[in-house]
């Protein structure tokens, strides 16, 4: 079953924040994931949510909690964590059966 890293978050430092957009992708595609959505919010219907949404799939959750705990991105996301402010979740793809 598929996994989902969701993320939205407002970027308070451009610089540092395009430094990690730059690194990020590579550790994502080592893990064999692929963004389906990155980018900003750009029609928003209810609420408040922070301008920049992003969606990574992955084979599995498990692969999903891979990534985020391998070397490689454990180097790099203090530059996400510095200069934005916002949410980061994993979620199982939808099974109508479960």
């Amino acid at each position: 079953m598929k996994g989902y890293v969701v993320t939205n978050f407002t970027v308070n430092d451009p610089g540092k924040f395009k430094k990690y957009l730059s690194l990020v992708g590579e550790t994502i595609d080592k893990y064999n994931g692929k963004f389906l959505v990155r980018g900003p919010i750009e029609n928003v219907l209810e609420g408040e949510p922070f301008k920049f949404l992003a969606i990574v799939e992955f084979n599995s959750t498990r692969e999903a909690e891979t990534w985020f705990n391998s070397e490689e991105y454990q180097e790099i996301i203090d530059m996400r964590i510095s200069s934005s402010e916002g949410w980061f979740v994993i979620t199982e793809e939808f099974s109508p059966t479960k």
